[in-house]
């Protein structure tokens, strides 16, 4: 990481994978101590707080160099993380990432600020629906709810889309964490929250780090009301 550090350039991209699970979740949390200096949790929101204390590590190594690391793609899945830095020189935009570094839920430090670009995150999912209309290798049992009439049935990788889908709608939710709805056995009933929250005004999605989980711009006790 150092070395790559070193020699990325201004405005370039810099992709970090990282496969230390059981150290981020917290299955080893004195393992995690000593290699990414922050204390995880395993719980629901282990995978994002994972992620997140992962971000803060690789900025601090930028930070050596007057580099501020800014995420702007972040996910996890398949027993990995992987995070995509976009490259910005200066003290002062160091200075500002580490204001975003702190504790969330006993865990942490961490990054606390956003994980993807919204505007790129829509980019990319508008850009996989292209390529998937342009196959012709039919797939079964498309679940696409909204998106159906603008898809091709005869696309080759719906999981795909719908992975892209979820973090498209979650990044345009500011927020830390999320809200489990663990005890709802049905999808639809998640939905349904989801649908009631945005009726509130809120912001409201689902997110691909947990199938029953909702991310939302709004107080968790609040959630539970609903």
């Amino acid at each position: 990481m150092d070395s790559a550090i070193k020699r990325i350039s201004r405005g370039g991209i810099i992709a970090v994978t990282n496969t230390d699970t059981a150290a981020l979740t917290g299955t080893f949390p004195k393992t995690c101590m000593r290699k990414y200096w922050a204390v995880p949790k395993l719980d629901a929101m282990m995978h994002e707080t994972g992620l997140r204390i992962l971000i803060r590590k690789v900025q601090l190594l930028g930070m050596q160099y007057e580099k501020a690391l800014v995420p702007v793609f972040s996910y996890y899945k398949d027993h990995y993380f992987r995070i995509f830095f976009k490259c910005v020189k200066g003290k002062k935009e160091c200075d500002n990432l580490v204001k975003e570094h702190g504790m969330f839920n006993e865990a942490g430090p961490m990054w606390l600020g956003k994980l993807w670009d919204s505007k790129l995150a829509s980019k990319m999912y508008s850009n996989a629906i292209k390529g998937a209309n342009t196959t012709k290798t039919p797939i079964k049992n498309n679940k696409l709810s909204k998106d159906k009439k603008s898809i091709n049935k005869n696309y080759y990788d719906n999981e795909l889309l719908r992975f892209l889908k979820t973090i498209k709608d979650e990044s345009k939710i500011n927020s830390v964490g999320f809200f489990d709805t663990h005890g709802m056995k049905k999808i639809e009933r998640k939905e349904e929250l989801i649908q009631e929250i945005r009726k509130k005004g809120h912001k409201a999605s689902s997110t691909h780090f947990l199938g029953t989980a909702i991310r939302a711009d709004i107080d968790y006790k609040l959630i539970g009301k609903i």
